[in-house]
């Protein structure tokens, strides 16, 4: 899952990404959503890309833009959610998600 925005912070929208197994060579194309409006992201990864169903392994995740190919490589673990970020001709970021604690964080503590 990802979130792919051009260089002002806007969403890229039907914005290719290649995803390849880098132990298989098989390859996954996708798009990042087509509208803002459409479709409910997660909200707190608040994503405009999610690809499901992918064997874990080591990926290289590519993103042509502007004639050119970005890539990124990334791991994705049985269970669990690989995230990335893309800025535009920035490339990819190291920025993710950060974690809230809820208000009500002592009705779970025991």
């Amino acid at each position: 899952m990802g979130r792919l925005t051009d260089g002002a912070g806007e969403p890229l929208l039907e914005q290719e990404v290649i995803l390849t197994n880098l132990e298989t060579n098989r390859e996954w194309r996708g798009k990042s959503y087509g509208s803002i409006f459409t479709v409910n992201g997660d909200p707190f990864y608040n994503e405009n890309f999610a690809i499901s169903d992918l064997p874990a392994g080591r990926y290289k995740v590519q993103i042509p833009y502007f004639g050119t190919m970005y890539q990124k490589f990334i791991t994705v673990r049985p269970g669990a959610v690989a995230y990335f970020r893309y800025r535009g001709l920035s490339g990819f970021v190291d920025t993710y998600p950060r974690p809230t604690v809820p208000s009500n964080i002592q009705d779970f503590i025991q």
